[in-house]
């Protein structure tokens, strides 16, 4: 039986890792190791790299890509320049498609793989027949991985020995330089069963090397790996450029702000294919691939969540605002997301806003004149979403029908008003439409049918004429509204206003409607951005994910605007403080998660 012993046994490294000072990746023009891997096995890798990295070993990771920087084009770059590949294969490994996307390409581009197997499972047919005939390490058959880091450079020296050595700036080059070059470790002596894993990767070197002797030469492209060559026969008539295969990055750009001087540098090839590169489409990301910046939005929500409930709307001193229900019902969509797709994540911070926002339903406190009915909606989508997501909760859908239960008397024929007598507005029935729909669907109950059909009724009567975008509601004339066009993607898959949104862009980013003025407004910009992605445009909506990465705080929030302040076209005034459901939208657009999918809507 295989012992699957615990990775990092060296402590040292493991303290490395866990430090923001992990080596900085290479950057030069001499020859380098990719590091391919999933960050569930952040802690693991790390410490195996480290590894590399102090025996002399010149690694690029993807701590390398500076913010702000096209991380496609450079991890597509990144990919078809290195040497070797090392593919750090986990169960979360081959369910990115991030992932499989990066080893894809190397593949097509002929790189020398190198398959590190973290864990003992069963690769799937799709993976095991791009790897299948390369000579697989498991970490598993080493007591350390000090140990394996050294069985592997002794035995596959043949193709790791050419990204070995000093450079400019010691040990990795570039800016990954500055320190000491430290001696190898010795190889400690072979166990028992050392010898036969020994002699079967000495076996495999030695026909990599007569099948590299016998090759014919090809000078338009670096010297190809034998075990790629040999693996996937059809991978090795792709095209160089590859371009269906541009890779998923297991992260978007990094929070390091140290940019390599060097990286602009590209090879003329890599240059040659940056167009081609840029406009390809990214597939959803999946919450395992979420970027650092995403990972502190959601830390930050949790933070939030554990220091007490319900959550206040903004992060600065003074009273709570009148009606925070909205940010509370966003941010729990937001941990609802990650603990659906997580069945092992603790959902404590989701159910203390689910039973904060359940306890003001049951004592009439969220029933004001002031709350609009968007957020009365946005919290009964929430509450619903739980049950059955995570757990059946017949106490959070009772908490729905009481809230949707009251603002029915609200309902006028064809619409919702915002507030009772108020004004109808296309943004508040779009969320009334999806909320009534899922609690349709969970009770058979044709009064809600009803209610959903008369609020779509009224979405439906906001399109003019030409029908080129959703009006934004009674008293608001022909105001093209961003979140009502994004609103309208996520719950009627109606996707005819986004093009109107695009061409509102600025700096990457959207201002709330085309009457503002001042910047832009980060959680309409995070609508828009999981509207472009859940309708398959995946380039507008990286380019508004990086427009609000740039301003998020260190602690994970995101302001509520770019700059200093902005007014929209009804006057209302944005500023830079953090905005809970900013944060939330900014984790279910890094996602590509449509809390409203599955309305009903056809």
């Amino acid at each position: 039986k295989i012992k699957i012993i615990p990775p990092g046994n060296t402590q040292g490294l493991r303290n490395r890792m866990n430090r923001k000072d992990l080596f900085k990746p290479y950057d030069g023009n001499e020859k380098y190791i990719f590091v391919s891997y999933n960050h569930d096995d952040s802690e693991t890798v790390y410490d195996i790299i480290t590894g590399f990295h102090e025996r002399g070993y010149r690694l690029w990771h993807d701590k390398g890509i500076p913010v702000g920087d096209n991380f496609l084009v450079q991890l597509a770059k990144r990919v078809k320049e290195c040497e070797v590949f090392f593919c750090f294969l986990s169960p979360e490994y081959i369910t990115s498609q991030y992932c499989m996307r990066e080893l894809s390409f190397a593949v097509s581009n002929r790189r020398t793989i190198v398959p590190i197997m973290l864990t003992d499972f069963e690769l799937p047919d799709d993976v095991a027949f791009q790897v299948g005939m390369i000579n697989w390490t498991y970490l598993s058959w080493f007591d350390s991985t000090g140990e394996f880091v050294d069985q592997l450079t002794e035995t596959a020296a043949q193709f790791l020995d050419p990204c070995k050595g000093e450079t400019e700036g010691g040990i990795g080059g570039g800016i990954g330089g500055g320190e000491p070059p430290v001696p190898p470790v010795p190889p400690p002596k072979p166990k028992r069963t050392g010898w036969i894993i020994a002699a079967a990767v000495l076996l495999a070197a030695v026909v990599a090397v007569i099948f590299l002797l016998t090759r014919p030469s090809e000078e338009d492209r670096k010297p190809a790996a034998p075990e790629v060559t040999e693996a996937v026969p059809e991978a090795t008539e792709a095209a160089p450029e590859a371009t269906e295969a541009v890779p998923e990055a297991t992260e978007t750009p990094p929070e390091t702000t140290e940019a390599a001087p060097e990286a602009t540098e590209a090879p003329p090839e890599a240059t040659e294919t940056v167009p081609e590169e840029t406009e390809a489409p990214l597939p959803a990301v999946k919450p395992e691939d979420l970027s650092a910046s995403a990972q502190k939005a959601l830390r930050y929500l949790s933070g939030l969540a554990e220091a007490g409930c319900p959550i206040s709307a903004y992060d600065r001193e003074g009273p709570d605002e009148a009606d925070n229900i909205y940010d509370n019902a966003v941010a729990a969509l937001a941990l609802l997301s990650e603990c659906a797709k997580h069945p092992n994540r603790s959902d404590a911070d989701l159910r203390k806003i689910l039973d904060s926002l359940t306890e003001r339903v049951n004592d009439g406190s969220v029933f004001t004149a002031e709350t609009p009915a968007k957020s009365l909606a946005a919290a009964a989508a929430a509450l619903l979403r739980y049950d059955g997501s995570i757990k059946n909760s017949v106490t959070y859908v009772r908490a729905a029908q009481k809230i949707l239960d009251r603002v029915l008397e609200k309902n006028v024929k064809g619409g919702f008003r915002r507030v009772k007598n108020g004004a109808r507005f296309t943004e508040d029935n779009l969320w009334l439409y999806a909320a009534y729909s899922m609690l349709a669907a969970k009770t058979g109950n044709k009064s809600y049918e009803e209610a959903a059909g008369s609020a779509k009724e009224y979405v439906l009567s906001m399109l003019p004429e030409d029908g080129s975008f959703f009006l934004a509601g009674d008293e608001t004339g022909d105001l093209l509204s961003v979140r009502t066009q994004a609103l309208a993607a996520l719950v009627l898959q109606d996707s005819r206003g986004l093009a109107a949104v695009s061409a509102l862009r600025v700096n990457g980013g959207f201002p709330p409607d085309d009457r503002s003025s001042g910047g832009i407004s980060t959680e309409d910009t995070l609508l828009a951005a999981l509207a472009f992605r859940v309708s398959g445009a995946e380039n507008e909506a990286a380019a508004a994910l990086a427009a609000v990465t740039s301003c998020q705080a260190e602690n994970g929030s995101i302001p509520e605007t770019d700059g200093a302040s902005l007014t929209d076209g009804t006057g209302r005034t944005y500023t830079h403080d953090a905005r809970t459901a900013a944060a939330g939208w900014f984790v279910l657009a890094a996602e590509g998660t449509n809390p409203l999918q599955g309305t009903g809507a056809k």
